[in-house]
């Protein structure tokens, strides 16, 4: 009986073979990236339509939104911001409207919250809060908060992704030197182009130029792209409940979207490729690009300003 040799694949035929695979999973390689990526941006557009809704629950109960951060005075003092009682952000009040309510609980607001890291170049304050009464429930933040498409700096339990809108302006210079005193304390007269600032108490009638035109939240990742020669470089921002002054949990238009900003943080920014999300006052989410015009990205932070934008200009 004959026999007849096996054969196996040649050399050539292997690479062949190799080649078509790679070939393969390169072109599918972005498509599931792409799809991994839109999960996230639903994911983080559902967090923001949730806060919205807790936002709009907590209207219907008080009659008014929540305040950007509460300020109990308690002394003469050029930055008030920095007093203990100052340190109560948006995030904290909304709880219970997030079925959060026992977390709420566990807080004691007769002193400050805690947070593992202050990072503000403009005090230059840096590191954890001294007060760790609260520690426990600031580093028990709800998942809610969190942007699944944005890398992590800090704690995924204690950092947020997303900011209340503080209104339009930009930051005034005069000869180089930053003059922020009008639009921070209260002794100077507080912010009020957004929706939110200092003890505030705004209510749906006041946003005159329209909840279909006004942002209500913004994604602020916990961390800014800026420079490595900034103090704040790699640092995380935005702390869960902890608000110091008008920085973190706030954005506002000192920058367009993802724009390359220093400081402690006021800029909306976003890992969503081309731009990033947002809801408007009055429930509705929607992307903004990058590219946005800048006066109307302004005139859609300002809640009465005068100026109404259309779904078109997005």
């Amino acid at each position: 009986m004959k026999s007849f040799p096996s054969r196996g694949f040649t050399l050539i035929e292997l690479l062949v073979v190799i080649a078509i695979i790679a070939t393969l999973v390169a072109l599918l390689l972005p498509a599931v990236q792409q799809a991994r990526e839109a999960a996230r941006r639903s994911a983080c557009s559902n967090n923001l339509k949730q806060l919205s809704i807790a936002m709009h629950n907590y209207h219907d109960t008080f009659n008014c939104l929540t305040m950007g951060n509460r300020y109990i005075p308690t002394q003469a003092r050029r930055y008030p911001r920095y007093d203990a009682d100052n340190s109560w952000g948006w995030a904290y009040f909304l709880l219970p409207q997030l079925e959060a309510g026992n977390l709420y609980e566990q807080f004691n607001t007769s002193t400050s919250p805690y947070t593992s890291e202050m990072a503000d170049n403009y005090f230059d304050k840096y590191g954890p809060s001294p007060i760790t009464v609260n520690k426990t429930p600031s580093q028990s933040m709800p998942p809610v908060f969190v942007c699944p498409s944005a890398p992590r700096k800090g704690p995924a339990n204690e950092f947020k992704d997303y900011a209340i809108n503080g209104g339009g302006y930009r930051e005034i210079w005069s000869n180089g030197v930053r003059q922020p005193d009008q639009y921070c304390c209260p002794e100077r007269g507080t912010m009020t182009t957004g929706v939110a600032y200092m003890n505030s108490a705004v209510r749906f009638a006041d946003i005159s130029d329209g909840t279909s035109n006004t942002f209500l939240f913004l994604e602020s990742r916990h961390w800014n792209e800026v420079p490595p020669s900034d103090p704040l470089h790699d640092i995380p921002l935005n702390p869960f409940v902890w608000v110091n002054q008008q920085s973190p949990g706030y954005t506002t238009g000192a920058q367009g979207p993802n724009g390359l900003v220093t400081g402690s943080g006021r800029n909306a920014q976003s890992s969503h490729p081309g731009g990033l999300l947002t809801t408007f006052a009055d429930g509705h989410n929607a992307f903004i690009s990058e590219n946005i015009d800048y006066n109307v990205y302004l005139a859609t932070l300002n809640k009465d300003e005068g100026k109404t934008n259309t779904a078109s200009s997005f």
